[in-house]
């Protein structure tokens, strides 16, 4: 049978299992795979064969199995190197290496960490073992070997703790740096004040939920050494003074900004207008001020505040095309093609002339708006070529900026303040242009009126009133077609001329209307009334439209409504 012991250990030696117990010895044994050096899994094999000279008179039964066994690699344990002394040694401008004791030369050493220096300071050595290639497949390393802390340790004459301070230009102290232990006198410091936007930073795990800081004051720290930064081992007390305007602030937070980008919130103490603290590093510490972020509600003010805007913006817009839809006749259309700003001079500066609308005449042509004063022109706006030009007496100013828009109004001021309105009759209002059945009612009742001024005369000389029922019979077709007539000027003849002409007709014409006919003058009559009862219908509906036409332009200063032009008069009598 093969041993019971299957694994061995390399030991540089060749090892060997064989089967165990007496062989006859009439048989041989022939063994595979049972003797090794290396490291390694293995399986044995054992072959057994009858001698030649047995072979005729015997046979074997059966077969010897497969033996697994195998050699197991040596173990080297490094956890018993150690660093050589000494762990300490003075600055002498020299570099101080740390290294291991022994090391076997079966394994490869890569020191790590700081395991050589020349400055003063602390520093930690580490170092890493490896088996060499030729060894790596009968050895293993276990255990390891511990870092080492060693230190650099300036002579303390040389050792400094105060180091140069940063003040303001009247001296004040605005930022002190004092070690411990001490460094280097070689190493210098520098403060700079710096400008830094903590919006940056991740500053989710510096303040409680809610807060966040505000900017204050920032100044970066460093030393230099030989004009280099230099990393120097100590605590550091750090006095800052607080900004002017953070002094009576309810909570500020001194944060320390690291080189790689993350955010410290240090704890400090306060003395005065100035924070204390302490650390072991450089790089810049800010002073901000703490307070509340925004909660939801200032939000939705803001949304709120945002959609008043949008509102405004829409009226805004509104009132534009309000504006713009007034420019629809000749003379406002042109006024719409000037610069949007010079549209805006041009409303400022007709309301310095709608203040005196009542007693102002306003006549608007197809380029020019005239304003007159008992009927005498006193300034002009016209339109030419996209330009707004405004005249004032014999100045013409052509408005194109703030500045120009100036002397025109108070241009316009000037000259309107100087006219004594007290002594100006209100312009006469036109009439409106009525429509033919309109013009011709009117006619007739103006000369149904004259019938009715005269009754007596009527009633003692009906052959009279029966001529003038003709010659009105005769004048109406040509009333009406004045009336039709629409290319005629407004200002036609007064009807008091037509009035008093009549009465020279009359009595020029008495000598043919001494015949008596009473049947006619009665149908005269008849027909006179009919016809008065239509014109005066007429004439009440013309009224009513003058009326609201003289009720909007009440509102001609641009308060209620929009100016309407009359262009007719009506002369309106009623018994």
């Amino acid at each position: 049978s093969w041993p019971t012991q299957n694994e061995y250990t390399y030991n540089k030696s060749a090892q060997k299992v064989e089967l165990e117990g007496e062989i006859d010895d009439k048989l041989e044994v022939v063994y595979a795979n049972n003797e090794k050096t290396d490291a390694g899994n293995y399986s044995a094999e054992a072959t057994i064969t009858l001698k030649a000279e047995y072979a005729a008179n015997y046979e074997i039964e059966g077969t010897v199995p497969a033996f697994a066994w195998s050699i197991k690699k040596a173990k080297i344990d490094v956890s018993k190197y150690s660093w050589a002394e000494p762990y300490e040694f003075l600055f002498d401008g020299e570099e101080h290496v740390m290294e291991l004791v022994f090391a076997d030369p079966k394994l490869n050493v890569v020191y790590g960490g700081t395991f050589k220096a020349t400055a003063e300071g602390k520093y930690t050595a580490s170092v890493t073992l490896t088996l060499k290639d030729e060894y790596a497949n009968n050895y293993e390393i276990v255990g390891s070997v511990s870092d080492k802390a060693w230190e650099i340790k300036v002579n303390p004459e040389d050792l400094i703790t105060e180091f140069d301070k940063l003040n303001d230009e009247d001296g004040e102290l605005l930022v002190e740096v004092t070690g411990t232990d001490g460094i280097h006198k070689d190493n210098k410091i520098k403060i700079v004040e710096t400008p830094v936007d903590i919006k940056d930073y991740d500053l989710s795990d510096v303040f409680d939920k809610g807060e966040k800081g505000k900017e204050g004051i920032a100044y970066e720290i460093y030393f230099e050494k030989d004009g280099v930064k230099n990393k120097v081992n100590d605590t550091f007390t750090i006095r800052m003074r607080i900004p002017q305007e953070l002094v009576g602030k309810y909570k500020l937070a001194v944060l320390h900004i690291h080189d790689d980008g993350n955010v410290e919130n240090i704890e400090y103490t306060r003395d005065g207008d100035y924070v204390v603290f302490t650390t072991t590093s450089f790089s810049i510490f800010s002073i901000v001020e703490v307070v509340k972020a925004p909660s939801w509600i200032i939000y939705v003010l803001l949304g709120l505040l945002f959609i008043a805007l949008i509102i405004l913006l829409i009226f805004a817009i509104k009132d534009r095309k309000d504006k713009e839809d007034k420019c629809k006749d000749a003379y406002f259309i042109k006024l719409a093609t000037v610069d949007e700003n010079v549209k805006n001079y041009y409303y400022k500066e007709k309301k310095v002339v709608d203040k005196y609308a009542p007693k102002v005449e306003e006549v608007i042509t197809e380029n020019v708006e005239i304003f007159k004063v008992n009927g005498k022109k006193v300034a002009e706006f016209k339109v030419e070529n996209a330009k707004l030009i405004v005249t004032v007496g014999k100045t013409e100013i052509e408005v194109t900026d703030f500045i120009s828009a100036k002397k025109a109004k108070d241009a316009l001021k000037e000259t309107f303040d100087a006219i004594d309105f007290s002594k100006v009759k209100e312009p006469k209002k036109e009439e409106p242009k009525k429509d033919k059945k309109s013009k011709g009612k009117a006619k007739e009742k103006d000369q149904e009126a004259k019938v009715e001024e005269k009754p007596v005369e009527e009633k003692a000389e009906e052959p009279k009133a029966e001529e003038k029922a003709k010659e009105e019979k005769v004048e109406e077709p040509k009333a009406e077609s004045n009336a039709t007539d629409d290319a005629k000027p407004a200002e036609e003849k007064p009807q008091e001329e037509k009035a008093e002409e009549k009465p020279q007709e009359e009595k020029a014409e008495e000598p043919k209307a001494q015949e008596p006919k009473a049947k006619p003058a009665k149908k005269s009559n008849t027909k006179s009334a009919r016809e008065e009862a239509a014109a005066k219908k007429a004439t009440e509906k013309v009224e009513k439209e003058v009326e609201k036409e003289e009720a909007l332009e009440e509102n001609a200063d641009g308060t209620k409504g929009p100016k309407v032009k009359i262009t007719k008069k009506i002369k309106k009598r009623r018994k």
